[in-house]
């Protein structure tokens, strides 16, 4: 199984929409996600993406809709600082992102948008289903809180379906690794598949104290760091990896 796109879940506007708020109340809070989200991942407008969070806004990577013990918590310190390392260059011709099935509710100064993101880079893609949480304040309607987890994905030939059976499987294959594989390296990239961050990142961290610690090793870390929100690490680690091969897979910024 390839590895996930690790862009977050993040849309962009394409019509028609589906509202359940209506008038310009509604509209208001559409715009005040989706022109930044359109702006950061389609444009890598990094100022104009961070505008729409609140100062103790969250993003939660997950499994579904109702919370997990996987769930993975940015902060805003955290989005702030991984958004602007993928932000950095411009966003590749081939890379896509669209959204369907949107749908505003407002209750008085609280708010909630709903719908489904697709990012595409060339022929891959996830599919994912998102929830903005907004509240009005003197500057405008600003995000709280942006969870989002995957519906399906396709990598290469294979294509999954993300439901109760596969994320079943994905930690019965990690857990099963982390019992037999001595190394450590297969079992980082099993959890990282599994949404696992926080326990990849952690026994990635482990591995590169290793003697026989190698540049692929380190490599895994920075992916594992950025999965999980430590940007400092990642940064620190694709270096790391750089040093014991310039050829090393590390993310575009590291290079920098």
């Amino acid at each position: 199984m390839k590895r996930l796109i690790t862009i977050p879940l993040a849309v962009v506007l394409c019509l028609p929409f589906g509202m359940a708020a209506a008038g310009d109340e509604a509209e208001t809070i559409k715009q005040a996600v989706l022109a930044p989200q359109e702006a950061g991942w389609a444009r890598h407008d990094f100022k104009t993406y961070m505008s729409q969070w609140a100062d103790k806004a969250q993003i939660v990577i997950a499994r579904g809709e109702k919370p997990g013990k996987y769930d993975t918590v940015f902060n805003r310190k955290q989005i702030e600082a991984t958004r602007q390392l993928l932000m950095q260059d411009k966003p590749a011709q081939n890379h896509k992102i669209t959204f369907a099935n949107v749908k505003v509710t407002v209750d008085g100064n609280e708010a909630e948008l709903r719908l489904r993101s697709t990012l595409a880079v060339g022929e891959d893609y996830q599919i994912a289903d998102e929830i903005f949480q907004l509240r009005k304040t003197s500057t405008g309607w600003k995000v709280q809180v942006n969870r989002g987890w995957l519906i399906k994905a396709k990598f290469g030939k294979a294509v999954i379906t993300y439901d109760a059976d596969t994320w079943k499987k994905l930690d019965e294959d990690a857990d099963q690794l982390l019992k037999s594989d001595r190394r450590g390296d297969k079992t980082v990239q099993a959890l990282l598949l599994a949404v696992r961050f926080q326990e990849a990142h952690a026994l990635a961290k482990k591995i590169t104290v290793r003697k026989d610690v190698t540049a692929a090793d380190w490599a895994q870390r920075g992916q594992a760091a950025m999965d999980a929100g430590d940007a400092g690490d990642a940064v620190a680690a694709f270096r790391q990896a750089l040093k014991l091969d310039k050829n090393a897979a590390v993310s575009p910024f590291a290079r920098k």
